[in-house]
């Protein structure tokens, strides 16, 4: 593991960021995130407090009542969050990604992606997915329209189809 320097993930879902606190541990790498990718959800005194505060969120972007219990987040989902890494560095648009020489980070809602325009190829994490309908993250807070945001972000992305689009999953 000494050769694992950083560890960045394109955003706060347990699939990207699972085992980065158990191989920063290990490694001794550093993590990093996005810059709006902050410690929200799961920084909360009471599960149950929060997890009424997720069900009115769901509610205010328009989720119907019947459907809320398959997205909101559960108690459970809740408490295994606050075991995810923190992140020791923040990136935003622009920065290049450390020790990865030309990778630039792009920032999208809820996710960073990162572009090599030298190569054409852009990481596009979970942001851009080839048969699933991406998620917008849970982390990200004060966004009215989160899927508005990420389709109007979508709509950016798409000037650049020259590049090779590599996803996640």
């Amino acid at each position: 593991m000494p050769d694992v320097t950083g560890i960045l993930a394109t955003h706060f879902h347990t699939d990207h960021l699972g085992m980065a606190s158990w191989l920063r541990r290990v490694s001794g790498a550093w993590v990093a995130l996005g810059r709006a990718e902050k410690r929200y959800i799961s920084d909360f005194e009471d599960p149950a407090v929060e997890n009424d505060a997720d069900h009115a969120r769901m509610r205010t972007w328009g989720v119907p009542e019947n459907r809320i219990h398959e997205a909101a987040m559960s108690v459970d989902g809740l408490m295994h969050l606050r075991h995810l890494a923190d992140a020791d560095l923040r990136v935003g648009s622009g920065d290049l990604v450390p020790g990865a020489g030309r990778l630039a980070v792009v920032e999208t809602p809820g996710h960073i992606c990162l572009q090599d325009d030298a190569r054409e190829v852009f990481i596009s994490g979970d942001h851009i997915l080839p048969r699933i309908s991406p998620n917008v993250s849970l982390e990200i807070r004060g966004d009215a329209d989160p899927l508005g945001s990420c389709l109007e972000s979508l709509d950016r992305l798409e000037a650049d189809t020259h590049f090779e689009v590599l996803p996640a999953h």
